[in-house]
């Protein structure tokens, strides 16, 4: 079973991954979506909200997809072994969040989406260090230390 904490920590990691991921893109849509509202109709307006969260969205599907998929059991192995750090959570995530949108984004928008890699990048080892962090708190407080 999940403790109270081990979730706080997991949806702190993946809403800061998000964010990182989602900032810039979600102020160009931000623009875009007000000068789009600006026409007036009622059917620019829903999709101008539409478009302002769609960076935001997209980050936290792929965010959580990828902590549930691939971070948690890293976090397993990690354990089991007694490697945790900031650093190798950083690491793996940057790795993962830099691999993940090139196998799916580059296959159907090509090289010209080289871009979107450094968000993953940036994002996977943004959650990935706040994960790392967080587990190191919650393990010095139950006396046991991380590398």
């Amino acid at each position: 079973m999940i403790s109270r904490a081990n979730f706080r920590a997991f949806a702190k990691a993946v809403l800061i991954g998000t964010l990182s991921a989602a900032c810039f893109p979600t102020i160009v849509s931000l623009i875009v979506g007000v000068l789009i509202i600006g026409d007036g109709s009622s059917d620019s307006s829903l999709t101008a909200l539409y478009l302002i969260f769609l960076p935001a969205i997209l980050a936290f599907c792929f965010v959580l997809a990828c902590s549930l998929a691939i971070g948690l059991p890293v976090t397993v192995l990690l354990g089991a072994l007694k490697r945790e750090s900031p650093e190798i959570y950083a690491v793996t995530g940057g790795l993962t969040g830099a691999t993940i949108p090139s196998i799916v984004i580059w296959n159907y928008f090509g090289a010209a989406s080289w871009w979107l890699i450094l968000f993953g990048f940036f994002s996977g080892a943004t959650t990935g260090w706040v994960w790392g962090t967080e587990r190191r708190s919650q393990l010095e407080d139950v006396g046991d230390h991380l590398t």
